[in-house]
């Protein structure tokens, strides 16, 4: 912190670093914008760690290596649509700041389109070539968890489409629902995937996961940004689901 602060006097000498200039209306505002960011990131992250813990405790310690070559696969597709879809967030806190909504929602179904193209192309990819590409990488011995592949990228690709309803309730703060319903989804995950492990062993950790993503993402999101926005939940299902169903 006081090699950032050094440098940053250095490109900017005009810059001030005093507590006199400390607003406690700011503080406890960046604090009440960063607890639910932190909330939702952790959640993000455990869905995916949950399932391990699970795999490891019903199934084996050997098992986690299977189920981790698809957690894997399906984090290299989060980032890559990271990567690009992310360059909208600015342009949308933009936006907001200006307070020109109508720009805002136009941006917003742009970039929704965009992200929807974009997780079909690929996610069909790794539906398509998921078990080559796997046994290419790993060996023979690891083309059943394909099949685990299979069950996830549905729901995946449903969440990966929606990536930028993500940055917008980012952008306009009011990402405190997200970070909400995000950890009802980890509990949900845990619970199903309890449940299920004991029947269809690794398979019933992979639909733990993929049942209440799906809830989230086809549902609960969706109803939450458009009422945000106040856009049409239909105009807003077509640019999501349209490359689901015509590939165009």
């Amino acid at each position: 912190a006081v090699a950032t602060v050094f440098l940053a006097k250095k490109f900017y000498p005009a810059l001030r670093v005093s507590p006199s200039l400390v607003s406690m209306e700011k503080l406890r505002e960046y604090y009440d914008f960063g607890k639910y960011t932190y909330v939702a990131t952790i959640a993000d992250r455990v869905r995916f760690s949950i399932d391990d813990l699970v795999v490891a405790a019903f199934i084996g310690v050997g098992a986690v290596t299977h189920y981790t070559i698809v957690v894997a696969l399906i984090r290299y597709f989060g980032e890559l649509m990271g990567g690009v879809i992310g360059v909208v967030s600015p342009v949308l806190n933009k936006y907001h700041k200006l307070d020109q909504w109508d720009n805002l929602r136009e941006i917003f179904l742009v970039a929704i389109e965009i992200s929807a193209m974009l997780s079909v192309l690929i996610g069909g990819l790794l539906i398509v070539l998921g078990e080559s590409f796997i046994v290419i990488w790993m060996g023979e011995e690891y083309s059943d968890v394909y099949k685990v592949l299979l069950i996830l990228c549905p729901a995946i690709i449903i969440a990966q489409a929606q990536r930028p309803s993500v940055a917008i309730l980012y952008a306009i703060a009011k990402h405190k629902y997200y970070a909400k319903i995000t950890s009802i989804e980890a509990i949900a995950n845990l619970c199903i995937s309890i449940i299920l492990v004991q029947y269809i062993g690794i398979y019933g950790v992979a639909f733990g996961t993929a049942i209440p993503m799906l809830f989230n993402k086809l549902l609960l999101k969706p109803i939450y940004t458009c009422k945000q926005l106040e856009i049409s939940l239909r105009d807003y299902s077509f640019k999501v689901f349209k490359y689901f169903f015509t590939g165009t």
